[in-house]
């Protein structure tokens, strides 16, 4: 058994591999310890492997394991995680970082266990040359501050961050001008979705922030600067037909798919479209709330707190969900480009069935293995190992020197 992720499937696609772990984000109990199963496992303080039982591993040291004897035998391996994305060439550990992620998941810890694996220079990182570490997430993190350890994501659909701008105007009508910022999402999703994945689409991308300044009376145009301010962070400058173009990432990776592998990128862009579409349910019904938030004058400044908490969760969810595809569309065009005889995901849960909802439905490609998602961090099928053969990982490690 697999101690930390909640579910696993399996394909084999064109002679290549395709394992997809989802996780369940933030804490870590209900691991396969939790049941009384002893596993191999690593330990953050000490930044140690420990060999327990070859009956069960924590995903973490099973990754070690696994990339160790694919980098020794030649066997290329791409590996795409859901974890901050930096352009930093070296990585410093920072004060009390171990303290947060030691009791996390094990898709935070792995920050930790392959630290200088996560940079631009990949010769640092001890399964180089072989296991090449990928980023499954490119919505922008940014350091709020220099001295800030802990890497933010900014997004248009991900609405934790105006928060920090309604602590600084802490009154109703900033909640108000929060309120049009959200109904603006939902009415043009569709047109910014559309311009991340259009190479040609950034001007448009940010013509499109510019306008919702026009409707904002408060410190909060301020968070629209920003992320016009940040599209440096996932973007890049491209040659296409002889001319530099500066597009999104994930407009670059479809590109790159439809020069390779056209009938991935027709099926791709097929299932983009009907992510949008069947957004729009979501979308109109979150209208309709803000519509009534506002004309009930519920921002008003008495018991805002109160008021503000009730709606803004639930909207932060639908956002954040519509904007999944900006993510999910980067890693599954990255996916199918990379060279290489195996592909490991590992990203939270509701991204993974995404990338099988692709697979199965648009693709046609039937899963050779598939471990449901449950609520317990702890995986386990009698077929299991015939798949992922573990022990000749761990006993591989255990004689190598």
């Amino acid at each position: 058994m697999i101690s930390g992720p909640a579910s696993l499937t399996i394909y084999h696609i064109d002679e290549k591999s395709y394992f997809l772990f989802g996780d369940i984000h933030g804490g870590n109990s209900k691991q396969c310890d939790a049941f009384g199963h002893e596993c191999d496992y690593y330990d953050v303080v000490s930044n140690t492997y420990h060999y327990k039982s070859d009956q069960c591993t924590d995903l973490v040291t099973l990754f070690h394991y696994w990339f160790t004897f694919n980098n020794d035998h030649g066997i290329v391996t791409n590996f795409y995680s859901e974890n901050p994305y930096t352009k930093d060439i070296k990585r410093e550990l920072k004060p009390g970082f171990v303290d947060i992620v030691k009791h996390d998941s094990q898709l935070a810890i792995m920050q930790l266990s392959y630290f200088n694996c996560y940079t631009t220079n990949k010769k640092d990182c001890p399964y180089y040359p072989n296991v090449h570490f990928h980023y499954a997430d490119v919505r922008s993190f940014h350091k709020i501050t220099p001295d800030e350890f802990y890497l933010n994501r900014f997004s248009p659909f991900k609405l934790e961050p105006i928060l920090m701008y309604r602590k600084q105007d802490n009154n109703s009508a900033i909640n108000y001008d929060i309120a049009l910022w959200i109904k603006y999402l939902f009415v043009n999703y569709k047109q910014l979705l559309a311009y991340i994945f259009d190479p040609y689409g950034l001007n448009d991308y940010i013509d499109t922030l510019q306008k919702a300044k026009t409707m904002l009376k408060t410190n909060l145009s301020k968070y629209i600067d920003f992320l016009i301010q940040i599209i440096d962070e996932f973007t890049v400058v491209r040659q296409i037909d002889d001319t530099s173009v500066k597009m999104s990432r994930t407009a670059w990776e479809l590109y790159r798919l439809s020069l390779t592998h056209i009938d991935i990128y027709n099926q791709l862009i097929l299932y983009i479209h009907d992510v949008l579409k069947n957004s729009e349910d979501t979308a109109q019904e979150g209208i309709y709330h803000v519509d009534i938030y506002i004309k009930n004058k519920m921002y008003d400044y008495d018991d805002t707190s109160k008021r503000f908490n009730q709606w803004y969760d639930d909207f932060n969810v639908k956002t954040m969900n519509i904007g999944f595809i900006w993510m999910d569309g980067y890693l599954l065009a990255r996916m199918f480009i990379q060279e290489g005889d195996e592909n490991i995901v590992y990203a939270g849960d509701a991204h993974i069935e995404n990338y099988n909802i692709f697979i199965r439905n648009y693709l046609q490609i039937k899963p050779v293995l598939h471990i449901k998602r449950t609520n317990v961090r702890c995986i386990t099928h009698p077929l299991l190992y015939d798949y992922i053969p573990v022990n000749k990982y761990r006993n591989y490690m255990l004689t190598r020197f």
